[in-house]
């Protein structure tokens, strides 16, 4: 998804800096509901685990200004 991200922003010459802050605001309202609705406890901590990266590589890159 990067490769593409960036050779979108090489071409289009699109400003990406608030890119960051759209991911952020797409993770926090179904990151609050989906753990709600998964049985099975492992596939929870997964799911856990990997919103818990996403955040914070968009904290990450909203902290660097990219």
């Amino acid at each position: 998804m990067a490769a593409f991200t960036e050779a979108y922003a090489r071409s289009s010459g699109a400003d990406l800096r608030g890119l960051a802050v759209w991911d952020l605001c797409t993770l926090l309202r179904p990151a609050m509901r989906t753990l709600w609705w998964i049985d099975d406890e492992t596939e929870r901590a997964e799911k856990r685990e990997r919103m818990a990266w996403f955040l914070g590589e968009a904290l990450e890159r909203i902290e660097r200004g990219v």
